[in-house]
């Protein structure tokens, strides 16, 4: 166990053989498996849904901003919504 250089390798070598494997805890750090992240510490999974939820936040904010110009009868300018372009892309505040 002390030769594998990070303990995400080793979780995951161990759900290899044992699918519903969902959480290990080693000396100094609990790993779960997330799907779309693959083994993170609790840490690491925290930030992750503080970042999802401001984010929701943000949509939600952005979302009451159109309605209440909807509302109004007027024209909602991307700009308004924390849209804009970067390059040639297009993006969203909350992407």
């Amino acid at each position: 166990m002390h030769t594998v250089p990070d303990p995400r390798v080793l979780a995951a070598g161990w759900q290899a053989t044992c699918a519903s494997l969902e959480s290990v805890t080693l000396a100094g750090a609990t790993y779960v498996h997330n799907r779309g992240r693959g083994w993170v510490t609790l840490r690491d999974l925290a930030e992750l849904l503080a970042a999802r939820e401001q984010s929701l936040q943000q949509c939600a904010a952005e979302m009451c901003k159109r309605g209440a110009a909807l509302e109004e009868g007027r024209r909602v300018h991307p700009s308004e919504l924390g849209v804009g372009r970067k390059g040639g892309a297009v993006v969203a505040a909350w992407a």
